[in-house]
């Protein structure tokens, strides 16, 4: 027996705060943006108290991400971009 299907609704800003929050507390969440325009990513991870922000900064840093088991240099993240050479 099939179930019937459900059109797609749009869920309201509360509705979707309120999933979103409801996935945390299951699961581990991060985000980074990695910036194009200079040697920068910000990884906001989620804690018990909030998220929280942290900044890597300059062509010899390293990012590191604990929950992923990740690593990577800059110099290797940002390799063939074109202003590159004014970070060198």
């Amino acid at each position: 027996m099939f179930a019937a299907k459900m059109p797609p609704r749009r869920l309201s800003p509360e509705e979707y705060l309120a999933q979103e929050e409801q996935a945390t507390e299951r699961h581990e969440y991060l985000n980074l943006l990695i910036h194009q325009n200079q040697p920068l990513v910000e990884y906001h991870h989620k804690t018990s108290g909030g998220w929280l922000l942290t900044e890597i900064a300059g062509m010899d840093a390293t990012l590191c991400v604990q929950e992923l088991a990740f690593e990577m240099p800059f110099r290797e993240l940002y390799a063939d971009v074109d202003w590159l050479s004014a970070y060198v």
